[in-house]
């Protein structure tokens, strides 16, 4: 590889959030924007795998209040209401 050592090992053992191609930045953006991801309800092995990969990290109590507030979608407790906000 021509890659230098040090990224090689960065890379492959402290697993940085980067991700290396043979493309440059411009074309490997490119290409994730346009990627359409092939997944459908009706392929219930697959999402059967999606739902017990991310309902762990999914707080449905807070989902549930973020959803079902009067004031806005995003208050957190304490904070300014949305009525305050627009008097601003």
């Amino acid at each position: 590889s021509d890659l230098n050592p040090c990224i090689l090992f960065l890379t492959f053992h402290i697993r940085p959030f980067a991700v290396v191609v043979d493309y440059s930045t411009h074309q490997a953006m490119q290409m994730i924007h346009s990627y359409t991801p092939k997944f459908n309800i009706e392929d219930r092995h697959r999402v059967a795998i999606a739902v017990e990969h991310y309902e762990p990290y999914i707080d449905f109590d807070e989902l549930l209040r973020r959803t079902t507030s009067s004031d806005s979608s995003f208050n957190e407790p304490g904070t300014i209401k949305l009525e305050d906000l627009k008097q601003i």
